[in-house]
Order: structure tokens, then C-alpha cells, then sequence
């Protein structure tokens, strides 16, 4: 815990003095995605950086090419291996753009990797966080054209998909201030690369396959390392019951009648009651639902009792996983006891692990129209 005090000194201080590039444009080099994976010495990290085709600063940027290069180094910690970096390009790197932060599932020091980008003074805190099964460098390397640069691309995939319900906000303030909280228990998006399918015309002229990204359920963190990879169902339940969701596709199976419906967040209202042996957090969900097309009543009433099954669902599954078999909590279960009965979580503010293991879950859910 002392170690966690500290970090969030020093991620106060450095929020405060991010953003300003340290030299002159001809003397550093801008950070826009990193991928840090495991290596026999360490670490392996992956810049990607800004590439000029010449050396003058009015050269004009292409958003039809990728506009940035990718370079990596090996060393036993983030910050020799950005040292290296540097003795091997000659510039300084900034990373007050960075967009995106990588780190593969192997890797077991994750407070190294959270502590270094929060203490090194040009950090962005707006960059979002996102783990993968795969090699963090395949990532960054991802063959994106559209766009500026590339990670900007990235990020904007995230921010959809987070919207979307299908990703867990992970803007690394978040991030960082869930792992503070909950004793380094954090949840992250899982990408993965995949080339996409091209059409018959691009083939004939010999056009390569753009890579893309997919967002694939969450990455876990409990006890400060990587643990269970949930599933696209419980990324939602946990958005859904958190509030998160701007928009998300449902399918609704009628009497063997498929019907398209839009899902958003509404409102969602909290509560606490306690005795001996439990503590049941109630929470009141209310979604609106958004039709493909014209609906009568009847129809209607049908379509939300089936939205709010499905939600219920979705909840229930993310509970068991993250709370129930992890003893995460990622739901802000904690938060919700500190805020609706402070006393309460005082009286356990000794052993919030105890605490934890008492709460149960009760959700009401709502669809209207």
C-alpha cells in the first residue's frame, strides 16, 4: 500500500506537468502508440513514432499513408529501454501524444508499466490502456493508413467500441485510479489484429489487405497480474450496469423473429442495505430502446421484457466472474458502499476484501421507449 501511496502522489504531480515538449522539433521524436511485451532481458518495447519523408518541417503529412515508423529495444526496465531508443535515433522521445499504451498478457510487472508512464513528465493521460493475447509489437505495427497517424486510428476503435458497450472505457487516468482503488485490480480491452477482406477490384489492382483491429472481451487484473479473460457478455453487463453504454446493437428473438433494436444508458440509481451476513447492493437500470423500424404496443411490451432479460443476464454473468469468482471489483461495488453508507464501509476499512465478499447484487432493469 505504501508503494501505491506513492504512486499516486507522484501521478498527481506529473498530471500537472504533462503536455509540453521538453526540445526543439528537430531534437525529439513523437510517441504516438507503445507496445511492451516480455523479453528474456526484460523488456521489449515498441515505439511508434512520427516519420517526416524529409527533414524540413514544412513537408506535407499524406493521410493516405501511415505517416509513422516503428522502432523497438530490449533492456531490464521501460526506462533504460526508452535510454536505448534514444542512443539509437539520436532525438528525445515525447510522449505527450502518445494515443495508445499496449501490454501483452505475459507480462507479469504491471505496476512497472503503469508507474513509468505515470511519472515520466511529458505523459499523456488521455492515451487509452489496452492488453493483448498476442505480441503488443503486431499491434503498434498494424498496417493502418487511414487517418494521420495510425494510433490515432487506434484510439478512435476504442472509444467506439467503449461506446458501443463492447469495450471497457480504459483512458489511463481510469485505469490507474481502478487500480488504486480496488489494490491493483483493473480491467482492460483485449485487441487483437486481423487482416481485413479486400474486394475483387482492389485484388485486380494488386492492393494489399488492410490490417484492422478488433476489440475481443477484457483482460482481467487482479492482485496487480493479468488473470481471466472475460467474454463480450460480460463486458457488456459490467458497461450496462455501470452506465456506460451510448448505443449498443441487440438482436431480439420474438416467437422465432429476429428484431434489431438500439440499447442506450439512461439512468441508474444505487442502494444499500446491510445486516449480520449480507450487504445487497440494488441498483435500478433504466435503458432506453431505440426500434429498427415501426412497432405496435404489444410489440413493444415484448421487446422490452426481452431487452431487460438479456440485461439482467449480462449482469449476472459479469457478477459471477469478476466478483463472485475473482473477488474483483471492477464494478465500482466498493465505491457504491463508500458513497450510500459511509459508515458502513468504514467500519471495514481495515479489510475491504471482507467487505467485498458479503456484497450481493440486486438489479432492476428498465426498458423504455
Amino acid at each position: 500500500m505504501k508503494r501505491i501511496s506513492l504512486f499516486v502522489c507522484l501521478l498527481l504531480i506529473t498530471s500537472c506537468l504533462s503536455g509540453c515538449a521538453p526540445k526543439s522539433p528537430q531534437k525529439i521524436a513523437v510517441v504516438h502508440a507503445v507496445g511492451i511485451d516480455s523479453s528474456d532481458d526484460g523488456f521489449e518495447v515498441s515505439f511508434q513514432i512520427f516519420r517526416a519523408s524529409s527533414s524540413g518541417s514544412q513537408t506535407p503529412i499524406d493521410p493516405s499513408q501511415t505517416n509513422v515508423e516503428v522502432i523497438s529495444s530490449t533492456a531490464k526496465t521501460i526506462e533504460n529501454a526508452v535510454q536505448k531508443c534514444e542512443t539509437q535515433i539520436g532525438k528525445t522521445l515525447f510522449f505527450g501524444h502518445n494515443q495508445l499504451l499496449v501490454i501483452s498478457e505475459d507480462i507479469e510487472d504491471l505496476y512497472s508499466c503503469f508507474s513509468f508512464f505515470a511519472f515520466v513528465n511529458d505523459s499523456s493521460i488521455n492515451m487509452v490502456v489496452a492488453a493483448t493475447d498476442g505480441k503488443a509489437s503486431d499491434i503498434i505495427n498494424c498496417d493502418i493508413s487511414s487517418g494521420t497517424v495510425a494510433a490515432e486510428t487506434m484510439k478512435e476503435i476504442f472509444e467506439i467500441s467503449a461506446d458501443d458497450g463492447y469495450a471497457v472505457p480504459s483512458e489511463f487516468m481510469k485505469v490507474v485510479s481502478t487500480y488504486i482503488d480496488t489494490d491493483a485490480t483493473a480491467l482492460l480491452p483485449v485487441v487483437e489484429k486481423r487482416a481485413q477482406a479486400i474486394s475483387d477490384k482492389a485484388k485486380e489492382s494488386g492492393e494489399p489487405a488492410q490490417d484492422a483491429l478488433e476489440i475481443n472481451g477484457a483482460a482481467l487484473i487482479t492482485d496487480g497480474g493479468f488473470g481471466e479473460t472475460l467474454e463480450k457478455e460480460d463486458v457488456l453487463g459490467i458497461n450496462y450496469f455501470l452506465g456506460n453504454i451510448n448505443g449498443s446493437d441487440m438482436v431480439i428473438d420474438l416467437n422465432g423473429e429476429d428484431i434489431s433494436v438500439k440499447v442506450k444508458s439512461v439512468n441508474e440509481v444505487a442502494g444499500v442495505k446491510s445486516d449480520d451476513n449480507e450487504i445487497t447492493i440494488q441498483k435500478e437500470i433504466t435503458v432506453r430502446v431505440t426500434p429498427s423500424g415501426d412497432v405496435d404496443n404489444a410489440t413493444k411490451e415484448k421487446i422490452s421484457a426481452a431487452v431487460e432479460k438479456e440485461i439482467e443476464g449480462y449482469i449476472t454473468g459479469a457478477t459471477q466472474k469478476t466478483l463472485e469468482q475473482n473477488g474483483a471489483d471492477v464494478m465500482n461495488l466498493l465505491r457504491i458502499v463508500r458513497q450510500r453508507d459511509y459508515s458502513l464501509y468504514e467500519s471495514y476499512s481495515g479489510n475491504l476484501s471482507s467487505l467485498l465478499e458479503k456484497i450481493n447484487v440486486s438489479t432492476l432493469v428498465t426498458a423504455v421507449f
